[in-house]
C-alpha cells in the first residue's frame, strides 16, 4: 500500500496506536472545513463491502473512503466492491492514518477539486489487493 503508516499518538503521558476513530473523525472535519464538503457515512442495507465513508464535494465530485486502522487491509468482499466501484468512474480511497487524510485534502485543495489523473494514487485504491 502506498499510504504513510499512522506513529502512536501520545495521549496523557500514554502511548496507544491510532484507531479507526480518530482518523475517521480527523476526515469529517477536514472534509467540512477545508474542502467545504460532507463525509458522510455509507451505510447500504443488504450490500455489504461497501466503503465507510461517501464524500460529498463542491462542484458535484463524489469520492468514497475506507478507513483502516493504521496497518489496515480490505476484506476480500470490500476489495470486490472497491473494483466495481472503480470500474463504474468512481475514486476509492484507502486511508489508514492522519497524514493520508491531511495529503487528500492538500491535493484536492491545490487542484481545485479536480486533481490531474495520477494525483490521488497514493491513496487510491488499487487492485494490489486482489487475490
Amino acid at each position: 500500500m502506498y499510504i504513510t503508516r499512522a506513529r502512536n499518538v501520545v495521549t496523557q503521558g500514554k502511548v496507544s496506536a491510532m484507531q479507526e476513530k480518530d482518523i475517521e473523525k480527523h476526515l469529517r472535519l477536514k472534509v467540512w472545513h477545508e474542502l467545504h464538503g460532507l463525509a458522510l457515512k455509507f451505510i447500504s442495507p443488504g450490500y455489504s463491502g461497501v466503503p465507510d465513508r461517501i464524500l460529498l464535494l463542491p462542484e458535484g465530485r463524489i469520492v468514497f473512503a475506507e478507513l483502516k486502522r493504521p496497518g489496515g487491509t480490505p476484506r476480500k468482499r470490500q476489495r470486490y466492491v472497491f473494483r466495481l466501484l472503480y470500474k463504474l468512474g468512481f475514486i476509492v480511497l484507502l486511508l489508514d492514518s492522519i497524514q493520508a487524510v491531511d495529503d487528500f485534502c492538500e491535493i484536492m485543495i491545490k487542484w481545485n477539486m479536480n486533481p490531474p489523473y495520477g494525483y490521488l494514487d497514493k491513496l487510491r485504491w488499487d487492485d494490489k489487493y486482489d487475490l
